[in-house]
């Protein structure tokens, strides 16, 4: 996606990203295979920054509100790396849920206290970490922690759309099982249960995931559950959604179903 600009960052914002690296340092593989899951985490850290402050610009969020949301999205997923650490592996089922271990690492290495944020903005923080892999938000959130909670969320499930997508339309060869999760990469095969699911708007389970395509379900259960519309746009301006729906078998049911997702897209 297109990169917008920015004003120059808050110098918390600057010491938390200063952590952030020295965090992934800390974690730095012997295996350049495993290195290269190190460093794709720190890059889509930067990035889900990036998506958060254009989404804060564009719903025009006071600077008040944007630093906590900026903050949650750079560290948000900060578990991911003394998960890959420990487990070598990126999936929750087969290790541990990244978002707890993340809350963990922030409240064990303090870098909050460090970039002096206060202790209410710390908080809201360190709440958006906790809830950020969540298939759903909690209903108790108040408006403000919710608006927190799918800034960053959304701006999370736009670089992982990109990412992801960016992957699987490699070469099967080329492709990373750690990333593609192992599943099968037959072009012609999905799971038709899934593509029920998406037509109701359902958004797909990880567990449930068997083709490469699935994959690509799962990523197109997202879009009725971005939660902005500047979200929407920006998934449609950048292409991925039609890159993504032209990679699907050309079958009745997959061109059903990019006719609801495009409807989507444009709410």
């Amino acid at each position: 996606m297109t990169e917008p600009h920015f004003a120059p960052v808050p110098l918390q914002l600057q010491r938390l990203q200063q952590w952030l690296g020295d965090l992934a340092g800390a974690h730095r593989q012997p295996a350049p295979e495993d290195q290269e899951k190190i460093d794709l985490k720190y890059a889509h850290s930067l990035r889900v920054f990036q998506e958060a402050s254009a989404l804060c610009k564009a719903l025009g969020l006071p600077e008040k509100q944007r630093l906590p949301v900026r903050a949650a999205a750079l560290v948000h997923d900060c578990g991911r790396f003394p998960q890959y650490s420990r487990y070598k592996t990126f999936r929750d089922p087969d290790s541990v849920n990244h978002a707890r271990l993340g809350l963990r690492t922030l409240r064990e290495e303090q870098p909050l206290d460090t970039a002096e944020f206060s202790p209410a903005v710390s908080r809201d923080i360190e709440l958006a970490v906790l809830l950020h892999n969540r298939k759903h938000l909690p209903a108790w959130l108040t408006p403000w922690h919710h608006r927190l909670c799918a800034i960053v969320r959304d701006a999370d499930k736009l670089d992982i759309f990109a990412v992801i997508l960016g992957h699987l339309e490699r070469d099967v060869l080329e492709q990373d099982p750690a990333i593609t999760l192992g599943l099968r990469p037959d072009p012609t095969r999905y799971s038709s249960e899934l593509v029920a699911q998406v037509q109701a708007g359902a958004q797909v389970d990880y567990r449930h995931l068997v083709w490469v395509n699935d994959f690509k379900l799962l990523l197109a259960s997202w879009v009725p559950h971005l939660v902005f519309a500047a979200s929407r746009h920006r998934l449609r301006e950048s292409g991925l959604l039609d890159r993504l729906l032209a990679s699907l078998p050309a079958d009745p049911a997959c061109r059903s179903l990019a006719a609801t997702l495009h409807g989507y897209s444009t709410i």
